[in-house]
């Protein structure tokens, strides 16, 4: 497999970008802020968006089918791969559809960027392609995926890098990012949800574990906007700012009004996902304007609007 090292050369500003998944919680906010930078964009997702501006070119496609490439248009600079399905232990109905959106579509998709002869393929994987450890991740660090999603992405990682012959390539790593609009699978959501359904949160090693990364979407969609013309490779994206998931609930409780309800379990292998952050400072003049705390205020505001 070819190396693939972190560097700090600047690339030409692309005109045309294509962003697969346009519809989900980081493609929606991402191809707004692309039009505002003056970009062209291609958007592609399974269904038809809820609202999108006129001025993106909006495909509604299954990347998984060899034909959908006959209708996707040629004048593309940049491809940003978002579109995935995220079930962290899909059942056996359920585990070749995963596999098939999250690994197979991936491999089509950069065959498509291939052919066409594009610039760049920007890919978004997650701190579950490496799963728990005791200390920062690091970009290098050895992948023990936690669960069969971050296996999936671990495989996309690595399809991705393997066609770093034929055009820049970048991966971008995403330490749980949050705000209004998620779905119910995103990890707040679904805390917030069993908070005010007084379920059980299961909370691993007396609380210790695990730690994690957060970033709020405003400043990860700026983060993601500098990296576009940067040419790096592996990068991880999150803030400094990292919490447990005891952590979390007690600040969510207090904000619901609900202490929240927790079982207690002892479990070495539940570690921590929280990034080191050398490379995103090097590359970047790294910031983050929404702190956990402003973050949370205004994901509980929108709920209850």
């Amino acid at each position: 497999m070819p190396s693939f090292g972190t560097l700090r050369n600047t690339l030409k500003m692309p005109k045309t970008i294509l962003v697969t998944g346009i519809n989900g919680f980081i493609g929606s906010h991402l191809a707004l802020e692309l039009l505002e930078k003056g970009y062209q964009v291609i958007g592609v997702d399974q269904a038809y968006p809820k609202n999108i501006p006129k001025k993106i070119r909006f495909f509604r496609l299954d990347l998984t089918k060899d034909n959908t490439y006959r209708e996707l248009p040629r004048d593309i600079d940049t491809i940003i791969h978002l579109a995935a399905l995220m079930d962290k232990n899909p059942d056996e109905k359920k585990l070749i559809k995963v596999f098939t959106i999250n690994c197979l579509a991936t491999l089509k998709l950069l065959e498509f960027a291939r052919k066409i002869k594009i610039k760049k393929f920007i890919f978004s994987s997650t701190a579950n392609a490496i799963g728990f450890r005791d200390r920062a991740i690091k970009e290098n660090s050895r992948a023990i995926p936690e669960d069969f999603y971050g296996f999936t992405k671990r495989i996309g990682e690595d399809l991705v890098k393997y066609y770093c012959y034929h055009f820049k390539t970048q991966i971008l790593r995403i330490f749980f990012p949050y705000g209004p609009g998620q779905t119910d699978n995103a990890l707040l959501t679904r805390l917030i949800k069993n908070i005010k359904n007084r379920k059980e949160i299961i909370i691993y090693n007396l609380g210790r574990n695990p730690v994690l990364s957060v970033i709020y979407i405003d400043d990860l969609i700026s983060l993601m906007l500098k990296l576009i013309n940067s040419d790096t490779g592996i990068i991880n994206i999150t803030s400094e700012e990292k919490f447990s998931i005891l952590e979390i609930c007690d600040m969510l409780g207090k904000r619901i009004g609900i202490k929240p309800r927790y079982k207690y379990i002892n479990d070495n292998k539940k570690k921590n996902m929280y990034a080191a952050l050398t490379n995103l400072k090097k590359n970047t003049d790294y910031k983050y304007k929404v702190n956990f705390n402003q973050g949370l205020d205004i994901v509980m505001r929108n709920l209850n609007e």
